[in-house]
C-alpha cells in the first residue's frame, strides 16, 4: 500500500512538474514575443507641443541617429514630416512660435588646429550648431552670425534663453571674442543677422550660464584645472 501511494504521488508530481514546464515555456514565448514587439516600436524622446497646442515635434531614433518628426494634432489629413540631418543627429527641438522651430544638431567633422601650432594637423571633433526652420522642415537656415576667427566655435547650439516673449531673438552661450571663453550673446534668428549683441563677456572658468525668469543672465558655473596640479576646482559666479 505504501509503495502504491508512493508511485501515485510520484506520478502526480511528474504531471504537475510537466504542466509547470509547459506554462513556463509558454510564458517565456510570450515574453519573447512581447520583447520583439517592443523592440520594433520607434524610440522617441524630447516631445514638444507648439504654443497653440495644434502641432507636436519629437525626436525619433532612425538607423542610429535621431531625426525630427513633426505632425499636426488637429488635422489628420496633413502627413507627418520626417526631418533628418544628413551626417549627424538632431539633439533637441524647441518651438519658437506656432509655425517655426529651433533645433540643435551635432555632427562629426575634422578641425584644423594649425593656428595653435607651427605644425599643421587635423583632429576629429564633435561639433554642434543651430538650425531655424518652419515646422514642416522647409526653409532651414543657420541663424548664427559669422565669427571673425579662423578656428570657429565648436559648440554653437547652447541656448541660454529662448526668449519666448520675443519672436526674433534668443540668447546663446558661445565663445565669440576669444577661444574657449564662452559668454552670452543675443542673436536675431529671423533676419540673417550679421553680428552678435553681447550680453555678457566670456570667462575661461565658466562653462555654463543660466538666466532667470525675467531673461536676465544671473548665474554661471564651471571648473578650473590648474596646470601642473592634479586638482580641478568647481567655480560659480553670480551676477547681481
Amino acid at each position: 500500500m505504501i509503495k502504491k501511494s508512493t508511485r501515485y504521488i510520484s506520478f502526480v508530481i511528474s504531471i504537475v512538474t510537466f504542466n509547470i514546464f509547459l506554462c513556463s515555456n509558454a510564458f517565456a514565448q510570450d515574453v519573447d514575443a512581447l520583447a520583439n514587439i517592443f523592440g520594433k516600436l520607434p524610440e522617441i524622446s524630447g516631445a514638444e507641443i507648439s504654443p497653440d497646442g495644434t502641432k507636436i515635434a519629437l525626436l525619433q531614433n532612425y538607423q542610429g541617429n535621431k531625426i525630427l518628426v513633426t505632425k499636426s494634432l488637429v488635422d489628420a489629413s496633413i502627413p507627418q514630416n520626417g526631418i533628418p540631418y544628413p551626417g549627424g543627429s538632431i539633439d533637441w527641438v524647441e518651438w519658437k512660435d506656432n509655425e517655426n522651430i529651433l533645433v540643435g544638431v551635432s555632427f562629426d567633422d575634422v578641425v584644423n588646429l594649425s593656428s595653435f601650432n607651427e605644425y599643421i594637423f587635423n583632429v576629429d571633433a564633435r561639433l554642434s550648431k543651430l538650425v531655424y526652420m518652419r515646422w514642416d522642415g522647409e526653409n532651414p537656415v543657420n541663424p548664427m552670425p559669422p565669427v571673425d576667427r579662423k578656428l570657429q566655435p565648436q559648440f554653437q547650439a547652447n541656448v541660454v534663453d529662448f526668449l519666448k516673449d520675443d519672436p526674433d531673438n534668443i540668447l546663446v552661450q558661445i565663445d565669440v571674442d576669444k577661444q574657449n571663453e564662452r559668454g552670452v550673446q543675443q542673436i536675431n534668428i529671423t533676419r540673417n543677422a550679421k553680428r552678435f549683441k553681447k550680453i555678457l563677456r566670456g570667462r575661461d572658468v565658466i562653462q555654463s550660464w543660466k538666466a532667470d525668469s525675467n531673461h536676465v543672465v544671473r548665474f554661471g558655473s564651471g571648473t578650473k584645472n590648474n596646470y601642473g596640479q592634479m586638482k580641478v576646482r568647481n567655480l560659480a559666479y553670480y551676477r547681481k
